[in-house]
C-alpha cells in the first residue's frame, strides 16, 4: 500500500502524528492511547499495515487484503482443436457474482479452431 494512502487512512480514523524521525514516523491514537511507528518508504507492506492498525487499535483499510477489492483473475486451460473441453480455473479468493465458490469449472468449448487451412 502507498504510504500516502495509509497516512490518509490513519488521519481519517483520528490518529495524530506524534514525532518524525529520520526513518520512521510515530503515530498516536488518542482514543486508545496507543502508538506505532510507520516507516518512511513509498510502499508499506500490507502485513505491516495490518500490524500497525492492530497496534493502534483501529480497523485496517477497506481493501485489505489487496485481492478483496479486485475482480477475480481467470486463467484458461488447454484448448482442443476438435472443440473439446475447455477448463477455466478461477485463481482468486473472490467468488464470481457472489454465488459460485472459486475452483475449477468446465465448459464445452465452441469449435472455433479448424484443422483446414
Amino acid at each position: 500500500m502507498k504510504r500516502r494512502e495509509f497516512l490518509h487512512h490513519l488521519a481519517g480514523l483520528g490518529c495524530e502524528l506524534l514525532l518524525e524521525g529520520s526513518r520512521h514516523s510515530v503515530y498516536f491514537n488518542p482514543k486508545a492511547l496507543r502508538t506505532s511507528t510507520v516507516p518512511r518508504h513509498r510502499e508499506v507492506d500490507d502485513f505491516l499495515v495490518r500490524k500497525i492498525c492492530r497496534d493502534l487499535q483501529i480497523p485496517p483499510p477497506k481493501c485489505y487484503p489487496p485481492w478483496a477489492c479486485t475482480k477475480p483473475k481467470v486463467t484458461l486451460g488447454p484448448r482442443s482443436i476438435s472443440g473439446g473441453w475447455l477448463g477455466i480455473r478461477v485463481v482468486s479468493e473472490v467468488s464470481i457474482n457472489g454465488t459460485m465458490p472459486p475452483g475449477l469449472m468446465i465448459f464445452k468449448a465452441p469449435n472455433i479452431l479448424t484443422t483446414d487451412r
